[in-house]
């Protein structure tokens, strides 16, 4: 939305004053949390959208933590993520022991991540992507995710270092 001679406009020159967006309703089929309800994962979408993430992390800036900051940021995610998929109704058993071989492995190799924090090489990855917030779709033409544009997996409110950067 543009200001234009003291009036709001679309598709004009002049200072934006606001972002609109066009907005479509994800397939409640594709929603990740309703695959997992259902016992219907499609795990080569999720293994796209793994590969998809972490392309898109690539080029995200890098956050200062102490080695001990991240440590403890690691192992209350676990215990977060671990809760969360509780509540879905997972195996409990099969999900604790998840829960806990992440846990020896932070343990077993803290310095590891430490020296990780301490290098300058973390990412900011909004860490919002719960099942309720994924959308496994196949990837549309046009743009790619770099422009700002939905083509994989549709995260809801996903924001980047205060930037909103879209990706699907």
């Amino acid at each position: 939305m543009i200001e234009a001679g003291g009036e709001l406009r679309l598709g004009t020159e002049g200072i934006p004053v606001d972002w609109l967006v066009v907005m479509h309703r994800l397939p409640e089929t594709a929603m990740l949390e309703k695959q997992i309800k259902s016992s219907a994962v499609e795990y080569q979408r999720v293994t796209a959208a793994a590969d998809l993430l972490a392309r898109f992390y690539l080029d995200a800036a890098s956050v200062r933590l102490s080695g001990n900051q991240y440590l403890e940021r690691l192992r209350e995610g676990i215990d977060d993520h671990y809760q969360q998929l509780i509540d879905y109704s997972l195996p409990e058993d099969r999900v604790k022991r998840v829960r806990d071989q992440q846990m020896t492995l932070i343990e077993k190799h803290s310095a590891v991540f430490a020296d990780r924090a301490k290098a300058g090489i973390l990412v900011e990855a909004h860490g919002d992507l719960r099942p309720e917030h994924v959308c496994l779709t196949e990837p549309q033409n046009g743009p790619s995710w770099r422009s700002g544009t939905w083509t994989t997996i549709s995260a809801r409110g996903a924001g980047h270092g205060g930037k909103k950067r879209w990706i699907t």
